[in-house]
């Protein structure tokens, strides 16, 4: 639904934005349907990667998750925001001076740190390949960390891209841009060396995604 939703033109997409956000404020502040107004919430900060409506979910997701373990306590007991800190990066495809095949699926985790940091700017991220812009054709996942535990991340976000055309042998660069409270950049390259290679193209991580 993610791919048909983000095919749309900008209007209807931005249209739709304005409708979720509506729905999960009457979810969440008129019927108290706090599992609804979640799914929801989460299923917006993946779709949607242009304007505020992303980083509006993250707070919601954030908001509902503290109400559901504190109830009436919710936002009296939790500790104060934490120092600035730039995102953690990692890598896991494709390795830095790994060699792939023509089309390498690009897979980058990103957190922002525990519930007391800022969450990812998704409109603000940039994902280049060879200078190209990625965006277009970039994935957002996201897994949340339920019980707020300090000094554990409170979103994981796995971003997956892939070039639409296959890649000339030789070396490729990637350069990403995480932003959140602080900026995060990492910059790294790879080798294509094989004209075909299905297994490496696409093939998954074997991680918990």
């Amino acid at each position: 639904m993610v791919r048909q939703l983000r095919a749309l033109p900008t209007e209807f997409q931005d249209g739709l934005a304005e409708v979720y956000e509506t729905m999960v404020a009457i979810l969440m502040n008129g019927l108290h349907r706090y599992e609804d107004a979640l799914r929801l919430s989460m299923f917006m900060r993946e779709a949607f990667t242009r304007g505020i409506t992303s980083f509006r979910a993250a707070g919601n997701v954030f908001a509902i998750l503290t109400i559901k373990k504190l109830g009436d306590r919710a936002f009296k007991e939790l500790p104060p925001p934490a120092p600035p800190r730039e995102p953690d990066i990692t890598i896991k495809k494709p390795r830095p001076d790994s060699q792939t095949g023509p089309r390498p699926k690009i897979r980058v985790e990103c957190t922002a740190g525990d519930y007391r940091q800022s969450y990812i700017d998704v409109e603000k991220i940039q994902l280049k390949l060879d200078g190209q812009d990625l965006r277009p054709v970039m994935e957002v996942r996201s897994k949340y960390d339920p019980s707020l535990r300090l000094n554990q991340p409170f979103e994981r976000m796995l971003l997956i891209a892939r070039p639409t055309q296959r890649l000339s042998p030789g070396r490729h660069t990637i350069t990403l841009e995480v932003p959140a409270r602080a900026m995060a950049q990492r910059s790294w390259s790879f080798w294509v060396s094989r004209a075909r290679d299905e297994a490496d193209d696409e093939c998954e991580d074997g991680d918990d995604w």
